[in-house]
């Protein structure tokens, strides 16, 4: 038996219905999986997780740690597109394979161009087995992928992911400090500014008058100040001019059609 959810459900709300369904097992999204982690280790979810699934957003080593707090489990986490899912999965050893017996999946620069192992590229290129009515060949999706050069002591012969950081359309552009292009702030640098505040979520707006910072969590409001300044000294550390910055508390992330939480 399985319980399906809304991702986009109040957190309230799930803990009810968690609690009276009482399940060994979870599949979620990364920024739903964080939410429940805080209200387990708060001891408003009471749930007997054994295994945790994740896959459509970016799984982040905070979301991982505040798993093992709540239920000393690890996470595992997938990879895939609605053209080929699962992409690839986590081993017993916590490393990412690609799955290579259903596609030839190839990893790119922005003009498709192979990249060497250990660089990141800018596509995916996807020509998937098995699909009879409507072929993919070479099917592009904007993904940040990393592969590495090495293979896995747990004897898969599949390719290993280093890291997946997201999608093209997630690096936010902002004018250069000084003469020169538009400089790209890649996703990373919005986690490495905003993982370390004790909030359940966030997220990064941006707009023509600047950048809105979302925080979610108990603690959001007093964090304010100091979301502003780590995302001021994130995007001025790669020469970029620094817009408008304002942090604001809200109860939910917005999400997409799907339930998605963009960050």
């Amino acid at each position: 038996p399985a319980l399906r959810l809304d991702a986009a459900t109040p957190v309230a709300e799930l803990v009810g219905q968690l609690n009276a369904w009482q399940p060994q097992a979870l599949a979620t999204y990364p920024s739903v999986l964080r939410q429940l982690a805080a209200e387990q280790a708060a001891g408003r979810l009471q749930i007997p997780l054994r295994n945790i699934a994740t896959s459509a957003e970016v799984l982040t080593a905070d979301v991982r740690a505040a798993v093992r707090h709540a239920w000393n489990i690890p996470v595992q986490d997938t990879y895939g597109a609605t053209e080929y899912a699962p992409m690839a999965s986590e081993c017993r050893l916590g490393r990412k394979h690609l799955f290579e017996n259903g596609a030839v999946i190839e990893i790119t620069d922005a003009q498709g161009k192979p990249v060497p192992p250990g660089e990141a590229g800018e596509r995916v290129l996807l020509t998937v087995f098995g699909r009879r009515i409507q072929p993919l060949i070479r099917y592009e999706i904007s993904d940040l992928v990393r592969v590495s050069g090495e293979s896995c002591a747990c004897g898969r012969p599949y390719r290993v992911i280093e890291s997946v950081d997201g999608r093209e359309e997630d690096i936010l552009y902002f004018e250069a400090n000084g003469a020169g292009a538009p400089v790209g702030v890649h996703p990373n640098r919005f986690h490495e500014a905003l993982e370390g505040l004790s909030v359940e979520a966030w997220q990064v707006i941006q707009d023509e008058l600047g950048l809105t910072i979302r925080l979610v969590g108990p603690h959001a409001d007093d964090l304010r100040p100091a979301a502003e300044r780590a995302v001021r000294t994130a995007i001025a550390s790669t020469g970029a001019r620094v817009p408008a910055v304002v942090a604001q508390c809200g109860s939910t992330l917005e999400r997409g059609a799907t339930g998605k939480a963009p960050l």
